[in-house]
């Protein structure tokens, strides 16, 4: 087997193996994350936020709640492709 090959096997294993715990272990590490994120980048209110694929939603609901929670302007992309 490549170095390569086993290398990926590595990566495969280790999400196997904490996809179970991910559920009640990830989600408040990345909400953290979310929140400094929006806080570092200091996105002004107002500001339109896109987030594209970069997981549950961690930094779009953190920059959503600097608006004082999710506005009429928050549509989830899944629904506004649904709109045609």
């Amino acid at each position: 087997m490549s170095e390569e090959a086993r290398y990926k096997e590595q990566v495969a294993d280790l999400y196997t193996r904490t996809a179970a715990a991910y559920g009640q272990v990830g989600p408040p590490f990345f909400q953290h994350v979310g929140r400094r994120l929006v806080e570092l980048a200091a996105v002004p209110s107002g500001t339109r936020v896109l987030d594209v694929a970069t997981g549950r939603g961690a930094v779009l609901f953190a920059a959503a709640e600097r608006e004082d929670g999710l506005s009429e302007r928050f549509e989830p992309i899944f629904w506004l492709a649904s709109k045609g």
